[in-house]
C-alpha cells in the first residue's frame, strides 16, 4: 500500500510553498490470504471428419488429449489432495474438522470422500516414490534406524489397545537424507530383517536386540542413549570408573572429556598403558 498526499495537499504550512518528496517511511505487517476453493472446469473438443461423414461408411472421433485426473470420477485435484494430505499428517487436523472447514468455505466435501482420495492417492502417487526411496536406501552404506509404539484403532481382528510398531530408517552421511516409515504389528527383529534385506553397511541403533537379525551390517550404538559408563582400563587387571551415566543427549561424551582431562594418570603406573572402554550395566 502506497500512501501520499494529493496535488492540494502538497503545500507548505510555513510559507505556502510546493512541497517535493523528500523520503519515505516504510511499515511491515503479515498478511493472511484465507484459502479459497475453486472449481476448474476440464474441457476437452471432439474432432469427426465432415467429409467421411458424407461419403465414407464409417467416421474417425478424434479426441483431444487431456491429463488424468488424480482419481478416477471424482472431483479430486492435485492440490486439494495434497492440502488434505499436509493438513492431516502434517498439521495434525482430522478429517471431520477438515470437512467442518471446507463447509465454511461453502463446500459439501465428507470425511469418507476424503478418506478414500488419501487412500487412493497413496496408493497411485506414493507408493511408487516411496518404493524408489527404499531402493535408493538400500544403495547407501550408513543407515540408522529406531523404532517406537503406535496406538490403531479399528484394526481389524486386533483390540485398540493393541500395540503397533512405527519403524523410523534414515540414511546418513552424503547425499540428500532419505528417511522412511515401515508400519508393523509387532517389534520382532524380523520386521528390520526384511526392510533392509539387501543393505550392506553399518547400522546405527539403540542397541535393541531386535536389530541382530539383520544380516550383512556392523552395527553401530548411540552415544545418546543413557545407561553407559567410562572406564579406563589396563591389562584387563585394573580398572577405574572415570564416568558417569548419561542422562541426556551429548552427556557421554561430556562426561568422558571432563573426567579424562581431570583424572592423573601418573599416579598409577599400572595405568600407563591405558586404554577406554564402555560399559552398559
Amino acid at each position: 500500500m502506497t500512501y501520499k498526499l494529493s496535488e492540494e495537499e502538497q503545500v507548505c504550512p510555513c510559507c505556502e510553498g510546493k512541497l517535493h518528496e523528500m523520503s519515505t517511511e516504510v511499515r511491515r505487517e503479515l498478511k493472511i490470504i484465507p484459502a479459497e476453493v475453486k472449481v476448474m472446469e476440464h474441457v476437452r473438443h471432439v474432432y469427426a471428419c465432415r467429409r467421411c461423414e458424407q461419403e465414407a461408411t464409417s467416421t474417425p472421433i478424434i479426441t483431444a488429449p487431456m491429463p488424468a485426473p488424480v482419481a478416477a470420477g471424482s472431483l479430486a485435484s492435485p492440490s486439494i489432495l495434497a492440502y488434505i494430505m499436509s493438513q492431516k499428517y502434517v498439521d495434525s487436523l482430522p478429517l471431520y474438522r477438515q470437512e467442518q472447514a471446507f463447509l465454511r468455505l461453502g463446500v459439501e466435501l465428507s470425511r469418507q470422500t476424503m478418506a478414500n482420495w488419501l487412500i487412493a492417492g497413496s496408493e497411485r502417487w506414493l507408493t511408487p516414490l516411496y518404493n524408489y526411496m527404499h531402493k535408493e536406501f538400500l544403495q547407501r552404506d550408513i543407515a540408522q534406524a529406531d523404532e517406537t509404539t503406535l496406538q490403531v484403532l479399528k484394526e481389524p481382528g486386533r483390540a485398540a489397545q493393541t500395540k503397533s510398531y512405527l519403524w523410523l530408517y534414515r540414511t546418513g552421511r552424503f547425499g540428500p537424507d532419505i528417511i522412511l516409515y515401515d508400519y508393523q504389528s509387532g517389534r520382532g527383529g524380523e520386521h528390520p530383517e526384511a526392510f533392509l534385506a539387501g543393505f550392506k553397511g553399518y547400522l546405527q541403533t539403540d542397541g535393541y536386540s531386535g536389530y541382530n537379525k539383520v544380516k550383512n551390517i556392523t552395527q553401530l550404538g548411540c552415544w545418546s542413549h543413557n545407561g553407559y559408563t567410562w572406564y579406563i582400563s589396563s591389562g584387563g587387571t585394573k580398572r577405574v570408573r572415570v564416568g558417569k551415566k548419561a542422562s541426556k543427549p551429548g552427556e557421554l561424551e561430556a562426561n568422558y572429556e571432563t573426567f579424562k582431562n581431570s583424572f592423573d594418570f601418573s599416579r598409577d603406573n599400572q595405568l600407563t598403558n591405558y586404554h577406554v572402554t564402555i560399559q552398559q550395566p
